[in-house]
């Protein structure tokens, strides 16, 4: 089992699943890998990059609320917009003595499928998003292995396929590099994302700091007169795109 904390995907919900579909793979170029079914949500995941370089986006719709409903009360209280950040881990319990160790409060432990423990950071003690942390068993391979497989396979694997076929896909493909959150102070940032969940600085000025993941980035911008949360995600582009949003969330894109 790798020994190192990986940044998995950012994770958008909204009750239209198609259409945020529809952006990432006709607007962004993106691949869609994998989906299927799970308690209160679907879920589908999109590659907006390659296995060498880019990052996950995985979108979630209400299904089943009455199994759970903390989906479907996130988007009748937002509409839409980015939800959770999920990271991996080698160990789930060593971190979560970690964390509370740390001062943080872990909620929704759940150890009862040993292919799959997970738990959560709420917004308040994440900088205004929920981190998801997981342990899975056996781990996933590495992207450049996944994306490879889903190119052998012709097509998302579904579990079950429940979206609908998506459109043709753009030919301006995308490649996200990091995630852009809104902070009120580095100091706690670097507590968090570095300090807790193992990340590698790798860029930093007065205000921001990029922090590094096998799997992705985060840039945090300090920010102390708005509420901490998400402003964007940023990708490479061919060329510049015109405001392109994915569940509401905006995809910044820079001419490469």
């Amino acid at each position: 089992m790798p020994d190192e904390i990986v940044l998995d995907h950012v994770a958008v919900g909204t009750a239209d699943a198609d259409a945020a579909i529809a952006a990432l793979v006709g607007d962004l170029g993106g691949t869609l890998m994998e989906g299927g079914d799970a308690i209160g949500f679907r879920w589908v995941q999109a590659r907006l990059g390659d296995g060498d370089e880019g990052m996950t986006v995985e979108v979630i719709t209400p299904w089943q609320p009455e199994a759970d409903d903390f989906l479907a009360r996130f988007v009748a209280r937002h509409v839409e917009g980015a939800h959770h950040i999920t990271f991996k881990v080698p160990d789930l319990r060593r971190t979560l003595d970690r964390a509370r160790a740390a001062g943080y409060h872990p909620v929704g432990e759940n150890f009862d499928d040993p292919r799959w423990f997970e738990a959560f950071l709420r917004p308040r003690e994440a900088q205004g998003i929920v981190v998801q942390i997981t342990q899975s068993d056996p781990p996933p391979p590495a992207w450049p292995e996944r994306f490879a497989n889903r190119l052998a396979r012709g097509g998302p694997d579904g579990r079950p396929t429940w979206w609908a076929e998506p459109p043709t896909t753009g030919a301006t493909r995308v490649v996200l590099r990091r995630i852009v959150l809104r902070t009120p102070s580095i100091t706690s940032a670097i507590g968090l994302w570095c300090g807790l969940l193992g990340g590698t600085p790798v860029d930093q000025g007065d205000d921001r700091i990029e922090v590094a993941w096998p799997g992705g980035r985060i840039l945090l911008v300090e920010d102390a007169g708005s509420p901490p949360g998400f402003e964007c995600l940023e990708a490479d582009a061919p060329a510049a795109l015109e405001a392109v949003r994915v569940a509401g969330a905006a995809v910044h894109t820079t001419a490469r």
